[in-house]
């Protein structure tokens, strides 16, 4: 009876350790995070996100305190209405500034750079290819949309895009999460 005990609870520990590995596993692939515990985004990390955007683009990235104070302004109204990309940017913006909003939470900066520039190619050319040299910021916390394993949607490519309507049209589940937004402002 003790041997059985014991191989009973050897089994069991096994599957616990499987069980944990795999949750764990999931948990990196589902929220992107490549490092645990996944790092605070703050502002240490959007410097060394410019910073490395700076060095892939060969272009010297300066913050600008006005672009900031723009960044703050865009997120407290794109937050009111979430489910429309870059809500007010064609009221707010001024001409000659391009705008990226991005989710980071989770993602170290050299790993979301890489992301951008692979899953999210239209947003990485407003980033590389316009001849920006300045950007303004600002964090907060708002609603997130995050979509269904498995989703083959495109990237949501440019303002006023309904986000539930567009992830229906594609066929992808949807949940609203409360996660990090990164505002990003930039001009030449």
């Amino acid at each position: 009876m003790l041997t059985r005990l014991t191989r009973t609870r050897v089994i069991i520990l096994t599957l616990v350790v499987i069980l944990v590995g795999a949750a764990y596993e999931y948990k990196l692939a589902n929220v992107g995070a490549y490092e645990w515990p996944p790092p605070k985004v703050d502002s240490l990390w959007v410097h060394q996100f410019m910073g490395n955007v700076s060095s892939v683009t060969g272009r010297e990235f300066r913050e600008n305190l006005s672009l900031d104070a723009l960044a703050r302004v865009r997120f407290d109204t794109a937050v009111l209405v979430p489910d429309i990309t870059h809500f007010g940017a064609d009221t707010e913006l001024p001409s000659g500034v391009g705008e990226v909003i991005y989710y980071p939470s989770g993602h170290p900066p050299v790993g979301f750079i890489q992301g951008v520039e692979l899953e999210s190619p239209i947003h990485w050319g407003v980033m590389a290819s316009y001849g920006f040299t300045e950007y303004g910021y600002f964090l907060g916390q708002g609603p997130v949309a995050v979509v269904s394993q498995g989703c083959h949607a495109p990237e949501l490519s440019k303002p006023r895009i309904n986000v539930t309507q567009f992830y229906a049209d594609y066929g992808c589940g949807m949940t609203w999460v409360t996660s990090t937004w990164l505002v990003i402002d930039m001009s030449k």
